[in-house]
């Protein structure tokens, strides 16, 4: 939000290490706040749609260079959340 008020402010001001930092950190919580990867399902395929259509939307919105290929790229990108945890969950 703040970088689309003033461009340039989230790569001047914060630093992309905070948030991996914030990323990994968060997953270390989930991974020791759920006992197996088999519970709260529903929660768990609501978060990975969440996660495809935001995917699905930034593929959309930076996939001008991709041409033809931005449908393709664009539905992919919805499926990539899914698979993961579809993934994890069988491990």
């Amino acid at each position: 939000m703040c970088d689309a008020l003033r461009p340039g402010f989230v790569a001047r001001y914060l630093s992309l290490h905070v948030f991996l930092l914030l990323a990994v950190v968060s997953g270390v919580w989930w991974a020791a706040c759920v006992r197996t990867y088999q519970d709260w399902p529903l929660l768990q395929y609501v978060i990975a749609g969440v996660l495809g259509l935001a995917t699905t939307y930034f593929v959309w919105a930076v996939g001008e260079p991709f041409g033809d290929v931005r449908v393709l790229a664009a539905g992919l990108a919805f499926f990539v959340p899914i698979i993961s945890l579809s993934l994890v969950r069988t491990s």
